[in-house]
């Protein structure tokens, strides 16, 4: 099995990453306002990096920021690499702690760019999602997010069908501050979102939904 070291690959190098939250066997996912008419996007709780920022900072900058927690952190039992190029997913072992659930990488069209002034530019745009251990923390959206949705990991691609708000909470599906919430929108994943991989992923470590 190969191994990796998120830190070193990572190190002034382009990433976003973000944060995991299961509350009660349900995926922690977040509503934004996205460039498209009368739809909500829907994603992780994350982001891009900082200056100096290290992942795991980001992490947790990006989790106390969107939903108010400070979060912790704790070591996946496995890592998947995904090559969002090819659509490669493979196990691989990883050195670091904690370790990632997910560690994904993308060629970047111009490597002498960074995505803001003071940022790295780099080949790869890395994507990292960890495990926290914060089921039984309340979270409120905040900022830019402007509702969460709670969703059991089987049930992901109900969020790739264009079901509007009203539509999911017909399906049973929780939404946190949804009276705030155009319940005729539609909720729309880009083809790159992470949780896409994470939710799918999930449901095949049951142990890990049931902690």
């Amino acid at each position: 099995m190969n191994t990796i070291n998120v830190k070193e690959l990572t190190y002034q190098q382009p990433f976003c990453a973000g944060v995991i939250i299961l509350k009660n066997r349900r995926l922690v996912v977040a509503l934004d306002s996205i460039n498209k008419q009368s739809y909500y996007r829907v994603g992780a709780v994350g982001g891009g990096q900082e200056i100096d920022e290290t992942p795991i900072q980001c992490a947790k900058r990006e989790a106390l920021e969107e939903v108010g927690l400070t979060v912790s952190f704790k070591d996946s039992p496995i890592t998947y690499l995904h090559n969002l190029d090819t659509n490669h997913i493979q196990e691989v072992q990883c050195i670091d702690h904690p370790s990632p659930f997910l560690f994904q990488f993308k060629k970047n069209q111009d490597t002498n760019k960074p995505y803001r002034e003071g940022l790295p530019s780099g080949e790869y745009t890395y994507y990292i999602m960890y495990l926290t251990d914060n089921s039984h923390d309340t979270i409120e959206p905040l900022n830019e997010v402007l509702g969460l949705i709670l969703i059991e990991p089987s049930k992901w691609s109900l969020l790739e069908e264009n079901l509007t708000i009203q539509q999911l909470m017909e399906h049973h599906i929780s939404i946190i501050n949804y009276d705030n919430l155009n319940t005729n929108y539609r909720v729309y994943a880009p083809n790159d979102e992470s949780f896409r991989w994470v939710a799918r992923l999930l449901c095949n470590h049951q142990e890990l939904i049931n902690e």
